[in-house]
C-alpha cells in the first residue's frame, strides 16, 4: 500500500507532465471510441434502413407457371407456407405481405422508371414511421389510385402533391397497360431515393396493376425478433417448407441485390425455357444475401478505424515509453536511495507500473467520457448528404452505438500496450544496483 502512495505522489510532483500524458492517452482513446461507434452505428442503421426499404429481414417468394404457359412470381396457395412459418413462430416479430410494380412515371412530357411497392399498411407501422412528408400529408390508408411518391423522383419530375399523372406498366402476363394515379403526398424514406422502391400504393393497387387476385401477392416479408438470428430462421422455414412444397435453396443460389426485385433473373433464378413444374416453387432470402453492395464499403470503414486505432496505439506506446525514460534518468539517484534503504526489485517495479497504470487509466476515464460527449453531439446534428450516405443515416442523424464488446476489448488493450511500453524503464530501474545508481548524475 505504501508502494502505490509513493507511485501516485510521484505523479503529484510533475503535475504538468502527467496530465500531458494522459491528456494524449484519453485524446488517443476518444478518437477509437468515436470510430468505433460511429462505424458500429453506421452498419447498424444501414441495416435498418434497408430492412425498412425492403420490408423485412427475411423473405419468401414463389414462381409458378400460369394458364398461358408463362413463368410468374405469385403466391396464390399459401397453406402450405403458412404451416411451415409456425417452425420460425418464436423468432418472428411481424410478416406482412407485398407486391411490387415496375412502372414509367407520365407527367407532361417528362418520364421516370420506379417501382411501386404495395404495402398493406394496417400492418407495416414501421415503414410509416420511417417516411417524412416533405409535400401534403401522409394519409392514414392509401386507397386505389393514390400513391407516396419519392421526394426525388417527383423533384426529377417537376410534381407536387395531389398532382395526376400516368402510369404504365405491364401485368405478370406481360400486357402493357397505363393508370391514372393522384400523388397523395411527397415522402422522403430511409433511404433516402437511393431505392426506387421508395415509392408506394396500397397491396390491393399493386394486385390490380399486376393482374393477380386480391388474395395473392408476391412476397411474404417476415422482420424476425433477433436481425442476427437471419440464416437460422431461413434454415429453419427452408427444412420445414421443403416437406410440403418445391423448395430452390439458398445454398444453391448466388446473393443478389435486391430482393423485392422484378426482374425473372434475378426473381426466380432462372429463365422460361426451364423444364416446368406444377405449383409453386418457394424461394427464401435474408437481407444479409442482399447487402453485397456495402459490404466493401463497411469493409473499408473497418480497414480505416482499424489503421488509425494502430497509429494512435502507436502514438501512446512510443509517448509512455519516453515519458517513463526520462523519469528513470530523474529518479535514478532517488532509486539508488530506496534501494539502499531495503526496497526491493519487485517494489521499485511495482511503483513505476503503478504510476503507469494510474496514468493510462485516468486517460481512458477521460477519453471515454470525450468519446461519449462528442458522440452525443453529432448524433444531435441533423446532417444533409447524397443519396449513397444518407442510407447511414436514421432520420437525418448519424448513429452513435459503440460495441462493448469491442470498446472493452480496446480498453484492455491500451492499457497492456501502456503497461508494456513502461515495463521495459521499470525494469531497468529495478535492475539498477544502489551503489550505481547513488554516483549517478543528472
Amino acid at each position: 500500500m505504501q508502494l502505490i502512495a509513493l507511485a501516485f505522489r510521484n505523479l503529484v510532483r510533475q503535475k504538468r507532465r502527467t496530465a500531458f500524458l494522459a491528456a494524449a492517452v484519453a485524446i488517443g482513446f476518444a478518437v477509437v471510441a468515436l470510430l468505433v461507434g460511429l462505424t458500429g452505428g453506421m452498419v447498424a442503421t444501414l441495416k435498418d434502413n434497408l430492412s425498412h426499404a425492403y420490408g423485412g429481414h427475411l423473405f419468401v417468394k414463389a414462381a409458378e407457371w400460369n394458364a398461358n404457359g408463362k413463368l410468374v412470381s405469385v403466391i396464390s396457395r399459401p397453406s402450405g407456407l403458412e404451416a411451415a412459418l409456425s417452425s420460425i413462430d418464436g423468432i418472428v416479430r411481424s410478416f406482412h405481405r407485398r407486391s411490387s410494380v415496375e412502372t414509367t412515371l407520365v407527367f407532361g412530357s417528362k418520364t421516370a422508371q420506379a417501382r411501386l411497392t404495395g404495402v398493406e399498411w394496417e400492418r407495416e407501422a414501421a415503414v410509416r414511421a420511417t417516411l417524412t412528408a416533405s409535400g401534403g400529408t401522409i394519409p392514414p390508408e392509401l386507397g386505389l389510385g393514390q400513391l407516396l411518391l419519392n421526394t426525388e423522383t417527383a423533384s426529377h419530375l417537376g410534381i407536387k402533391s395531389g398532382d395526376q399523372l400516368l402510369l404504365k406498366f405491364k401485368t405478370l402476363d406481360g400486357q402493357q397497360s397505363v393508370l391514372d394515379a393522384t400523388v397523395a403526398a411527397l415522402v422522403q424514406t430511409a433511404g433516402g431515393g437511393m431505392f426506387n422502391s421508395d415509392s408506394y400504393v396500397s397491396l390491393a393497387q399493386a394486385n390490380l396493376m399486376l393482374g393477380i387476385k386480391g388474395d395473392q401477392y408476391q412476397s411474404l416479408c417476415v422482420y424476425l425478433k433477433d436481425m442476427d438470428s437471419q440464416a437460422e430462421a431461413a434454415a429453419l422455414l427452408e427444412k420445414t417448407l421443403v416437406t410440403a412444397a418445391k423448395v430452390r435453396l439458398r445454398a444453391d443460389n448466388k446473393p443478389r441485390d435486391d430482393p423485392m426485385g422484378a426482374r425473372m433473373d434475378q426473381m426466380l433464378g432462372g429463365d422460361e425455357s426451364q423444364a416446368k413444374w406444377p405449383g409453386p416453387r418457394y424461394e427464401v432470402s435474408i437481407l444479409d444475401d442482399f447487402m453485397s453492395l456495402f459490404v466493401s464499403l463497411i469493409g473499408t470503414i473497418k480497414t480505416v478505424t482499424l489503421v488509425i486505432f494502430m497509429i494512435m496505439m502507436a502514438v501512446i506506446v512510443i509517448g509512455i515509453s519516453n515519458t517513463f525514460q526520462m523519469i528513470l534518468r530523474e529518479r535514478t539517484v532517488e532509486i539508488g536511495t530506496l534501494r539502499a534503504l531495503g526496497l526491493r526489485k519487485k517494489g521499485v517495479l511495482t511503483v513505476f507500473l503503478a504510476e503507469a497504470a494510474a496514468v493510462i487509466l485516468s486517460g481512458l476515464a477521460g477519453g471515454s467520457i470525450l468519446a461519449l460527449v462528442v458522440g452525443g453531439i453529432l448524433s444531435a446534428l441533423r446532417l444533409k448528404l447524397d443519396e449513397t450516405l444518407s442510407m447511414f443515416l436514421a432520420q437525418g442523424h448519424v448513429r452513435f452505438d459503440p460495441d462493448p464488446t469491442q470498446i472493452a476489448g480496446a480498453l484492455a488493450f491500451v492499457l497492456c500496450a501502456g503497461l508494456f511500453a513502461a515495463w521495459r524503464p521499470a525494469r531497468h530501474a529495478a535492475d539498477l544496483l544502489p551503489a550505481d545508481a547513488l554516483r549517478h548524475r543528472t
